[in-house]
């Protein structure tokens, strides 16, 4: 499940490092800036996404 990361996630995953590189480049003020997760709160976020009933469900 965590091996296969679709081509559209990988894109989406360059465009915020992209973004944060600049903010933190920039200076904008932390509080503004993208927020990271420890990957095993990725995955554990990972599994409720995919129990939860079909639907939109955000990346």
């Amino acid at each position: 499940m965590f091996h296969a990361i679709r081509p559209s996630v990988r894109e989406r995953m360059r465009l915020l490092e992209q973004i944060d590189a600049r903010d933190r480049e920039d200076g904008t003020p932390q509080a503004q800036r993208l927020g990271q997760i420890p990957p095993a709160r990725d995955k554990f976020l990972a599994l409720l996404a995919v129990n939860a009933p079909g639907g939109v469900a955000g990346e």
